[in-house]
Order: structure tokens, then sequence, then C-alpha cells
């Protein structure tokens, strides 16, 4: 299992990866679409504040300013909250650890991890601290594109677990 600053290097190396691969036409294409997934499991309200959790070089944030006046990106990675700088006009950045969230409890209506909950080696204690910083009556989307993923498998269980119980 990789450690943290393991994975700031390899988040470091990718940066440049990401940038040719988003920039062609399909991956836009294909983003754009993924993005508009995302967010048609919220109910839009301009008032809300969301986080996207693990937000990468910021592919989703120009769709989040879309719909939502207050955004927060948070990664691990520096070098890919620099890159995402390059897409946005009023996002705020913050590096942080999902695992250890760098947040107030109940700041977000709207917590959003795209194809990030993969990469966290306790996806029990991120859960938690998602769960927290969410305000009463907030949405948690999580997306991972990893069919096989650990955080895939736990949700998985943990649905199982509990439709079974009722």
């Amino acid at each position: 299992m990789l450690g943290v600053l393991d994975e700031i290097e390899l988040q470091r190396t990718l940066v440049a990866e990401k940038r040719i691969q988003y920039g062609f036409d399909f991956s836009q294409y294909y983003h754009e679409w993924y993005n508009r997934t995302i967010l048609e499991c919220l109910v839009p309200s301009p008032g809300h504040t969301v986080l996207d959790c693990g937000c990468g070089t910021g592919i989703l944030l120009p769709s989040l300013e879309k719909c939502y006046q207050k955004i927060v990106g948070l990664n691990l990675s520096i070098d890919n909250l620099l890159e995402a700088r390059n897409f946005i006009r009023r996002s705020s950045l913050l590096v942080g650890d999902i695992a250890a969230l760098p947040v107030a409890p109940q700041s977000f209506d709207h917590v959003i991890c795209r194809a990030a909950l993969h990469r966290v080696p306790d996806v029990r204690r991120a859960f938690r601290g998602l769960f927290d910083i969410l305000r009463e009556g907030g949405d948690l989307v999580v997306s991972e594109p990893i069919g096989d993923s650990r955080i895939v498998r736990f949700l998985k269980t943990t649905i199982k677990r509990r439709t079974t119980k009722h």
C-alpha cells in the first residue's frame, strides 16, 4: 500500500499525462458526460457549498461552477491543484488528505468523490470523515470507475448488510 508521500509523488508524475489525456476531444466529451451524470445526483442550489474531494487536476470543477457559487476542490497533490487553477474561475483549492480532512464538521451541503476513494487505504475512516463534514440533509456522491476496487467492494458489502437486516 502506498504511503501518503508515495501517493503525492505518484500524482506529481501523472499531471503531465492527465494534461495530455484530458486534452483529446473524446476525453472532453466523456468527462462532460461523466460530470453531468454526477451532477444529476444532486438538486442544484446555488447557495449550497460543495466539496470536490480528491479533485485531481480539476476536471469536475468547471461543471460545478456552472451550478454552485461556493466550491472547494481538495487534493493531496499540490501539483494537481496547480494544474486545476488553469480551469477554474472562482473555486477555492485546498491541499489535504481524504483520510484526514482539513475542514470543520458540517461545512458542506454536498461532497463529491469522483474516482478518488480507490486510492484511500482506510475506507471506513474516510467515510466517517466525509459524513462528518456534511451538513444535516447533505449529499455524498461517490463515483468509482474501478468496479473491483476496495471502495466498491466496501459499498456493496455495506449495502448488502443493511438491506438484509430489514
